[in-house]
């Protein structure tokens, strides 16, 4: 990583002086160089954490309570911008906040109108005959791949263990089989039950 640093210093540096197309290149490829060893850096210091907590994570030892120390004061709430934005730090009024928006999330309105000959005025709206196409298309592999990509790579993963991030990296590998079982969902407008199962489950409150 230093040395693709120092070349992209000296580089930019010659560029300054003398601009020519091949430094643009070279600074151009020299950037992307540096950003993929901090995407692997960053991989390995993610998947090194992941390793700690494996291998000591589930003893009583510092390791443990430092980690639940940090992770606690992390998940901390300090502070909530409420609807005219002004910030609330007092406990009292950040449970009397989040109480009531969970309220308001969970809850249901029932809201209707009568029509009235106002409204039967208005022409209604038709999908035209290009979006009608567009929406009956099979899904693309490009499609699955920008939907994959929008995840982050670390988070959420699933019963398996596998998150996001595993198919990101394979992606060459695993790519034909997630599109064809992805392009079978959508063709059968179902989803099996196996793909539902997750490690949290959120039960309401009656």
């Amino acid at each position: 990583k230093r040395k693709v640093l120092m070349r992209l210093n000296g580089a930019q540096k010659a560029l300054a002086n003398n601009p020519s197309d091949f430094l643009i290149q070279l600074e151009k490829n020299l950037i992307e160089d540096y950003n993929l060893i901090m995407l692997q850096e960053e991989e390995y210091w993610a998947l090194k954490s992941r390793l700690n907590w494996a291998s000591f994570g589930d003893r009583n030892t510092s390791f443990f309570h430092v980690s639940t120390v940090v992770r606690r004061n992390r998940n901390k709430i300090r502070c909530i911008k409420d609807n005219n934005g002004e910030w609330i730090m007092e406990e009292k009024g950040l449970k009397e906040f989040i109480l009531t928006r969970y309220k308001k999330l969970f809850s249901t309105e029932l809201v209707y109108s009568t029509l009235s000959s106002e409204v039967s005025h208005f022409s209604s709206c038709f999908l035209t005959k290009e979006e009608k196409n567009r929406l009956s298309l099979q899904i693309s592999e490009e499609e699955i791949r920008a939907g994959l990509w929008a995840f982050k790579a670390f988070n959420a993963p699933g019963p398996d263990g596998l998150h996001a991030g595993f198919f990101q990296y394979f992606w060459h590998d695993v790519k034909e089989l997630v599109c064809m079982e992805i392009k079978r969902i959508f063709a059968s407008g179902s989803m099996p039950d196996y793909l539902n199962r997750t490690l949290i489950s959120l039960i309401p409150k009656c």
